[in-house]
């Protein structure tokens, strides 16, 4: 008992001692921390920093992705990129001793998405001093201010939103679009323009009947036309073997059942040519109508295997050769109504990644991939309906030749295609 008094006074002594040199409490520190930049832009790295900084710190833990896990980071200052945009709620949590009580800060902070950004071009293959008119598509999922920059590849730039611009000279040029918003989030999309000599045809054609059924005879018509004085040739190719086996501006064709590539390529009087191509679609001769029930009045039982849609889903392309790609002047897919119909594009130069439609029973069109499509690109058509069997294409732009085609078949719950029964 007689150590009690001593002690405090001891104590007191210290307490006093503090005050008189201005010492702080040891439990007086409030911690917080900052982010910088106060948005973060998805995929960039964002700093984080505990504050005050001339505290001292015996632990500091940090919880930077959302998933309640301290496990990301024990220094003061951190960092840390998010890959997808949205809200994020990030926890810090630090003790100033190790007798010190731990202090938690929470914060929801929000990721800012980055623009999508492409563009287009016409005409798509000028000539020296020709006029290009330039369109952008932007899409910013905040819907913040974007500011747009252009880099035509030959010394000069511009800051408008649908530019025109001429080129000098011949060749090939790398327009690069840059898309900023207001937290500096930035895309940019490059495509080629190739600058001839001189302009060439415009190639193009029709046929009837649309839709033709093995065995009838097609008729095919140019609608071309000549840049310079008149189209001196038109030649076609129906069985994509780059042999063009027919002569003339309208020629007749008969063709088995299944998908056909047919290529025209026209020639004006100075020489220059040009390739348009267009799949053609030829379905079986229609069968006998089916057997209402078996003798005796009895109905037959439905098969239990899946059954394709009726109609099948028709899938047509159509465009010009390009040097570098192909121009898409018509993506289209006839399906039944009520037909869940996707369009998926992959590589550089895509105009979009998925496009979304639902059949009216009547001509579905994808007019965001009708546009000049770089050699490489790859479009996938997914045509789906209930327990039905459906449809999938796809098709690889080729630099100087007509897309290549794959089809497939579809099967309910399925998602890769397979060979059709």
């Amino acid at each position: 008992m007689g150590l009690v008094a001593p002690r405090l006074a001891f104590t007191s002594l210290l307490a006093a001692t503090a005050l008189a040199f201005g010492v702080a409490d040891a439990h007086a520190v409030t911690y917080d921390f900052t982010v910088s930049p106060p948005v973060p832009n998805q995929g960039k790295p964002a700093t984080f920093e505990l504050t005050p900084t001339s505290a001292d710190v015996d632990r500091v833990r940090w919880d930077l992705d959302g998933d309640g896990e301290l496990d990301d980071g024990t220094t003061r200052t951190v960092s840390h990129s998010y890959a997808e945009p949205g809200s994020v709620t990030v926890r810090m949590r630090a003790r100033e001793t190790n007798d010190d009580r731990d202090q938690t800060v929470t914060k929801t902070i929000r990721v800012n998405a980055t623009p999508t950004a492409d563009f287009g071009f016409t005409p798509v293959d000028p000539y020296p001093g020709e006029a290009v008119a330039f369109t952008a598509s932007v899409i910013d999922p905040e819907e913040d201010t974007v500011a747009l920059g252009w880099d035509f590849g030959d010394g000069e730039r511009s800051a408008e939103g649908a530019p025109t611009h001429s080129f000098a000279a011949t060749g090939e040029y790398d327009v690069v679009l840059t898309a900023t918003d207001e937290h500096c989030a930035t895309t940019t999309v490059t495509h080629s323009v190739i600058v001839a000599g001189e302009p060439g045809p415009t190639p193009s054609f029709v046929y009837t009947p649309s839709a033709p059924v093995a065995g009838e005879t097609v008729t095919f018509t140019s609608t071309s036309t000549a840049s310079q004085g008149s189209i001196d040739s038109v030649e076609w190719d129906f069985d994509a073997d780059r042999v063009y086996e027919a002569v003339g501006s309208q020629v007749a064709r008969a063709f088995a059942a299944g998908v056909h590539t047919v290529t025209m390529r026209v020639t004006q009087t100075d020489g220059k040519q040009a390739v348009a191509f267009s799949d053609v679609q030829v379905a079986e001769p229609p069968g006998p109508p089916p057997e209402s029930g078996a003798p005796g009045g009895i109905t037959k039982p439905k098969p239990k295997s899946p059954v394709p849609m009726r109609p099948f889903p028709l899938v047509r392309i159509a465009g010009v050769v390009l040097p570098h790609g192909a121009l898409i002047t018509l993506l289209s897919v006839r399906a039944p109504r009520g037909a869940s119909v996707l369009a998926k594009c992959r590589g550089r130069g895509c105009p979009a990644r998925t496009v979304a439609r639902s059949s009216a029973g009547k001509l579905v069109r994808f007019r965001r991939f009708e546009r000049m499509l770089p050699a490489g690109v790859r479009l996938e058509l997914f045509v789906r309906k209930g327990a039905r069997i459906g449809k999938y294409t796809r098709f690889r732009i080729r630099a100087g030749e007509p897309p290549a085609r794959v089809d497939r078949c579809l099967m309910p719950g399925r998602k890769r295609p397979v060979r059709c029964p």
